[in-house]
């Protein structure tokens, strides 16, 4: 069971290595990551957040035009979400793009 988890981690690891690695003509390319929240929290100037999932390294940004006063109300922690968005590099780190509130979906409530 463990090497499956491990195995589809390294899985979703490699996708998103592809498309922040992919070529040039590939920079408005969309990714979905879908996990459970971990962590979710305000950037330091406030009105954006950052989501951390179990399945990906990678952050879930999620600007505060994106309206992330609502999902901040909306998604806890244990929560499973997807989010869609495009590759962005942020202060030397990746992160994954959330565009319109539409565009993160709550799949499974932590109760």
């Amino acid at each position: 069971m463990a090497l499956i988890l491990l195995l589809a981690a390294l899985g979703s690891l490699a996708v998103a290595n592809l498309m922040f690695e992919g070529s040039p003509g590939q920079k408005d390319s969309v990714m979905t990551l879908e996990g459970n929240v971990t962590e979710i929290k305000e950037t330091a100037k406030g009105g954006n957040l950052m989501i951390h999932i179990d399945s990906s390294d990678l952050t879930i940004f999620v600007p505060e035009s994106s309206e992330a006063a609502d999902v901040k109300l909306r998604m806890h922690e244990g929560d499973r979400i997807r989010a869609k968005g495009g590759p962005s590099d942020c202060q030397g780190k990746k992160k994954l793009m959330v565009e319109r509130v539409s565009d993160l979906e709550l799949t499974e409530r932590n109760i």
